[in-house]
């Protein structure tokens, strides 16, 4: 091992490993052996005593300079040409993108790791690689723990230049959903400015708070009160408007515990404002968003615990001009529908889209095109003819396990006992046994696919069938309008710049990029070099949440 100077290739997933398992005295040895895991700082650049005297001829003290920044350069400031070779440059990482192993610690929920880092046990074990070999890293090492304090910086409990923070790392997507409020109490307890920064600062660029993050995780509910309890606000938005309830109902694998504790929790005046924000883009509200996506289950769920200030949304626009109403019958979500009519104001069956549409001409039309689209197909194709010369509407598949109930099988095996009884079969034992096996098999199936079957999706097939989503049926949406336009009234027309709205969002999504946006072109100087890349990083990249896209909702 003593001729060994540079340490043996160590796979980058045995931290990893090390992190899921939280084992400190593991990663002590793997620091001890590797010396990874720290983000350290850009080396400085070094500079002569007499162009520093050149530089401050009258500064006897060691208080940093500042910075002139310059002219601007293609519009803007390059900090990066103003702090080059400038030796007293604030703290920075040297790979910004690379999370250090404080954030990723948290993402695992390491409780144990945390604290060892915080000890002096986590640099005792760096200075000792530093000591022992000889590579590029432990001289970088070895320089960078001359300074103690900035080693919190590099393990990464301290604010980035995003307002990252171990609280954003904890909270965004975790790895062990039920250890996120253990691991937020214990940060609390060893950073508690630190960690009381990050519950309440949003990250850059997106604008999102780790009370958001929080909301697309399965997190017990005790998560969030504590959040709320050290600072955090329930009315923050990111950039594209989002606020929490945006965030709770969007998510594909819904936190339905977590979402009937925040609207149960939060006062009402606060239910009311966040049900009335819109996102900046697409003008869509936390309503909005969950009729769109044909969510049934959140649907009959914010009606029963938050009707009040839902009603007030119902005659809120998108940006194509449709209100919820408009958008469920677009998608004949009949049963959604009908829950709007029920709770809804009667001048929401007037109003005009953003074409000059009523929800009453819509389904009209909508019946009207599947009629005849009926015809059509039946002239053109009899109904027991197909392409491929196979009579589908005869073929009926064999119902497979899941259609069978327990009734089924106990009747099953009541007729074979039935028959044994009455002598039918006395004469032909083997087809009798051939029964009882087969009898025997169906409850045997039958057993193990109930003991599989999760009791969480057995109540959810018993309540909402779909995975509780509404289905597309014109015919029952046509009908829930028939039986609610009892009388005729005034249509409501839509209003000139929400057309103008609809018409550019129209034009917009059958592009590549917005209408709104202007485009400035890059002029190339010559001798003027190129920005670096983790400066470019600053404004769209974070190395807990990497590149945010923003085109998400749901049209």
């Amino acid at each position: 091992m003593e001729d060994l100077e540079e340490p043996m290739t160590i796979s980058e997933n045995l931290l990893d490993l090390i992190l899921l398992n939280d084992s400190p005295d593991m990663l002590d040895a793997y620091i001890r052996r590797t010396g990874d895991g720290l983000n350290l700082p850009k080396p400085k650049a070094k500079e002569s005593t007499e162009t520093r005297a050149q530089a401050n001829p009258d500064d006897d003290d060691d208080e940093e300079s500042k910075i002139y920044l310059g002219l601007n350069v293609h519009g803007k400031k390059r900090k990066d040409l103003a702090r080059k070779e400038d030796p007293n440059a604030p703290y920075q990482s040297d790979d910004g993108s690379k999370a250090p192993i404080g954030w990723r610690a948290a993402s695992k929920q390491a409780i144990a790791i945390l604290e060892y880092l915080d000890s002096p046990k986590a640099i005792e074990a760096y200075r000792d690689y530093a000591e022992s070999y000889k590579s590029k890293l432990a001289k970088r090492l070895a320089e960078a723990l001359q300074n103690p304090e900035d080693f919190p910086k590099m393990v990464g409990f301290s604010l980035s230049r995003l307002a990252e923070t171990p609280v954003l790392a904890t909270v965004w997507n975790p790895a062990k959903p039920n250890q996120i409020l253990p691991t937020l109490k214990k940060l609390m307890q060893l950073q508690p400015k630190l960690t009381a920064d990050g519950v309440r600062l949003q990250v850059k660029p997106s604008r999102s708070s780790a009370l958001m993050l929080l909301c697309c995780t399965k997190a017990p509910a005790e998560a969030f009160d504590w959040m709320l309890a050290n600072g955090a606000d329930p009315l923050v938005r990111d950039e594209t408007g989002r606020n929490i309830l945006h965030t709770l109902f969007v998510s594909n694998a819904a936190n339905w515990t977590l979402i009937e504790h925040v609207l149960t929790k939060l006062p009402a005046d606060v239910i009311e404002t966040l049900m009335a924000q819109q996102t900046r883009k697409q003008r869509n509200t936390p309503f909005a968003m969950a009729v769109k996506r044909g969510n049934l289950r959140l649907v009959e769920l914010l009606i029963r615990t938050a009707k009040s200030a839902i009603v007030s949304t119902l005659l809120l626009r998108d940006s194509t001009a449709a209100t919820p109403l408009h958008s469920a019958i677009l998608k004949g979500w009949s049963k959604i529908v009908a829950h709007l009519i029920s709770v809804g104001p009667p001048e929401m069956l007037y109003l005009e889209n953003g074409v000059g549409s009523t929800p009453t001409e819509i389904t009209r039309l909508q019946r009207l095109t599947q009629t005849l689209r009926g015809l059509t197909n039946s002239l053109n194709q009899p109904g027991s003819f197909n392409t491929y010369g196979v009579n589908y509407l005869s073929l009926t598949p064999a119902p497979g396990m899941r259609d069978r109930d327990e009734q089924e099988v106990k009747s099953l095996r009541r007729a074979i006992e039935g028959i044994k009884a009455s002598g039918t079969l006395a004469k032909k034992p083997e087809l009798l046994g051939v029964l009882s096996d087969f009898a025997d098999r169906s409850e045997q199936e039958f057993a193990t696919w109930v003991a599989q079957k999760p009791q969480e999706e057995a109540q959810s097939e018993t309540e909402y069938p779909n995975n509780g989503y509404d289905y597309c049926d014109v015919p029952a949406t046509f009908d829930v309008f028939c039986k609610a336009v009892v009388e005729v009234r005034q249509r409501q027309l839509v209003h000139l710049s929400d057309v103008q709205t609809a018409v550019l969002t129209a034009v917009e999504s059958q592009t590549s990029g917005t209408l709104r946006t202007r485009w400035a072109t890059k002029v190339q100087v010559e001798g003027l070099e190129e920005e670096e890349p983790d400066q470019k990083q600053d404004v769209n990249y974070s190395a807990i949440l990497g590149s945010l896209s923003q085109d998400w909702e749901v049209n």
